[in-house]
C-alpha cells in the first residue's frame, strides 16, 4: 500500500459513511495535504515536520485497525524508505 492508496481508501470510506449517517470529517484531505507538501517543499526541515506527521497519521490508522501490519509497514516503507 502507498500513502497514495490508503488517501483513496480513507476518501472511499468517508463517501461510504456520509451516505449512512450523513455527516464527514474529511480527514483524509489533511494526510493529502500533508503528503503533497512533502513532495513539493524543498526546505528539508519541513519535510521531516510532515513526514512526521504523517507518521503520526499512519500509526494513528494502524492503532485503529483500519490499515493492518503489512500496509503499515509498506508506508513507513515509502514515507522514510527503511523497513522497520
Amino acid at each position: 500500500m502507498t500513502i497514495q492508496e490508503l488517501i483513496e481508501k480513507m476518501e472511499k470510506t468517508e463517501e461510504k459513511r456520509c451516505m449512512k449517517y450523513k455527516e464527514h470529517n474529511g480527514v483524509y484531505g489533511v494526510l493529502a495535504s500533508w503528503h503533497k507538501k512533502t513532495q513539493e517543499d524543498n526546505n528539508t526541515d519541513d519535510i521531516e515536520t510532515y513526514k512526521n506527521y504523517i507518521w503520526g497519521f499512519i500509526y494513528g490508522m494502524y492503532g485503529a485497525h483500519f490499515i493492518n501490519k503489512t500496509e503499515y509497514e509498506q508506508l513507513i516503507y515509502e514515507l522514510y524508505g527503511f523497513k522497520i
